[in-house]
């Protein structure tokens, strides 16, 4: 349970941090990451995970980093990413 605190502390603090960032794709982000993350403790070894924010999953997706405003979101989910065995980012239409 530890864990899961911890992790839930650092994702609000991702929320909160910065005012200039479009709070929607900044959501969406923290969600992405946040279900990477239940996969990971749960030791999921392939994981698709499904956005509706189609800007979202083409960010993820370029890993183009030029003065990037989500940058420390990125590279957090990048991170966990690769701790997958696999792990695909789909984007789904309402």
């Amino acid at each position: 349970m530890l864990l899961f605190t911890t992790v839930k502390a650092k994702l609000f603090k991702l929320i909160l941090e910065g005012s200039n960032i479009d709070l929607y794709w900044k959501r969406s982000f923290v969600a992405i990451l946040y279900g990477m993350f239940m996969g990971r403790n749960s030791r999921v070894t392939k994981l698709i995970v499904e956005s509706d924010c189609l800007e979202v999953v083409k960010l993820l997706d370029d890993k183009k980093l030029d003065g990037n405003q989500f940058l420390e979101l990125l590279t957090e989910i990048w991170s966990v990413k690769g701790q997958f065995q696999l792990c695909h980012l789909v984007h789904i239409p309402r």
